[in-house]
């Protein structure tokens, strides 16, 4: 569990089948593991408190310049 916890830790923005993927290819640290459950990766992590939120990967420009004149143009 504290291997999980660490790789999270590690890189924040991983996703949960990412995780998933990355414990499965690990054999030297996760020995005798052939399957993992998304649910059970979310349940070790709510375990130590840790969440796993979406990342925005497009810059999020909501009261940008050019969003601020097409309000105004619409308004007008």
């Amino acid at each position: 569990e504290l291997a999980i916890v660490e790789i999270v830790c590690a890189n924040n923005a991983i996703r949960l089948h990412q995780l998933q993927q990355q414990i499965l290819a690990d054999s030297q640290v996760f020995i005798n593991i052939n399957r993992v459950s998304i649910t059970t990766i979310g349940h070790v992590l709510a375990k130590h408190q840790i969440t796993i939120k979406h990342l925005y990967r497009v810059p999020f420009e909501r009261n940008g310049i050019g969003v601020i004149r097409r309000r105004q143009e619409n308004v007008q």
